[in-house]
């Protein structure tokens, strides 16, 4: 008997290999990775975060490429007849970014709202577009050092549609909208 590798499995695979090949040119480092089954769900899901290499703000800017595949897309997949179409199955994709911020204790919070109105959901909006996906944000405030006050904001890019291996020549596409994101959002705060 012979295995066929899942649309999740071939997705996961140029996609690690895309983002690995902007590690190796220097252009982005790699923070982390993750590739999980989830036996309660019998879902899988495959993780990446990485930053900029050269990042002008510290902490650096992160971005970590999600990819799901659900119990429904995989079982449906597996279970196809041999002249099944498989284009009704594939995997949930989402990118998230992720910015630290220092609010020194004279930076009142109502300068966090005006950042919050004019800030990263809008600008990543603006390269990625509306149409076919949607965004949230969310906030986590914790008192630092000194009074100050470490605010981390995260974004979410969420595609409304599942992926599959009809859209995989579009990754490097995909890579250049994150990087091209983080350099947008890697401006340190003034």
């Amino acid at each position: 008997m012979t295995f066929d590798p899942t649309i999740y499995d071939n997705l996961k695979v140029v996609l690690e290999g895309a983002v690995y090949e902007l590690d190796i040119e220097g252009v982005i480092q790699i923070l982390n990775r993750s590739d999980n089954i989830h036996l309660s769900t019998m879902s899988r899901s495959y993780s990446i975060q990485f930053a900029l290499k050269h990042s002008l703000h510290e902490p650096k800017v992160t971005a970590t490429i999600v990819l799901e595949a659900s119990l429904h897309d995989l079982a449906g997949e597996l279970l196809a007849k041999p002249n099944e179409s498989l284009a009704a199955f594939g995997c949930e994709l989402s990118i998230a970014f992720e910015k630290e911020l220092f609010l020194k204790d004279e930076m009142p919070l109502r300068e966090l709202s005006k950042y919050t109105e004019e800030g990263s959901m809008f600008m990543l909006a603006e390269i990625w577009g509306e149409e076919g996906r949607h965004y949230t944000r969310e906030w986590f405030l914790r008192a630092a050092e000194k009074g100050n006050i470490e605010a981390v904001e995260t974004v979410q890019v969420h595609f409304d549609r599942t992926v599959n291996e009809m859209q995989m020549d579009d990754f490097p596409e995909l890579i250049q909208h994150v990087i091209t994101s983080l350099e947008r959002l890697d401006i340190p705060a003034t």
